[in-house]
């Protein structure tokens, strides 16, 4: 599972080593996808369909096998991952800025297979 997606070059990163490693397993990627509008005078490199745009750049690394994409909030999609998809996680990658805490206790409370050990890498 990986939280805080944006445009997918990190979730295309990780099904990439997972098609490398030629084991079963898809990335269950997750983001608001929320359209950025740039700082002015930035205005030209406006992104309104950021999942669109992950979705087209998965295809076009031919990984769509690998990973799915998932619109929703990460707290709520976590209270309902094994309910919904019936299985465990093996990584939880988190990679968004607020509320990462939030995330990774609700992951942990009921999704791991086993004992998760999180050590930030900065102060949240």
């Amino acid at each position: 599972v990986e939280i805080g997606c944006f445009i997918g070059a990190s979730t295309i990163w990780l099904a990439a080593g997972l098609e490398q490693s030629c084991g079963p397993g898809k990335i269950h990627s997750v983001d608001l996808f929320d359209e950025v509008m740039p700082w002015v005078p930035h205005r030209y490199s406006y992104l309104g369909d950021p999942l669109g745009y992950a979705t087209r750049s998965l295809a076009a690394a031919g990984l769509e096998h690998r990973a799915r994409f998932i619109k929703a909030n990460s707290v709520a999609f976590a209270r309902g991952f094994r309910e919904t998809h019936g299985e465990t996680i093996d990584l939880l990658f988190t990679d968004k800025c607020e509320n990462s805490n939030a995330d990774v206790n609700c992951f942990r409370d009921t999704c791991f297979h086993t004992t998760c050990h999180v050590k930030p890498s900065h102060p949240v």
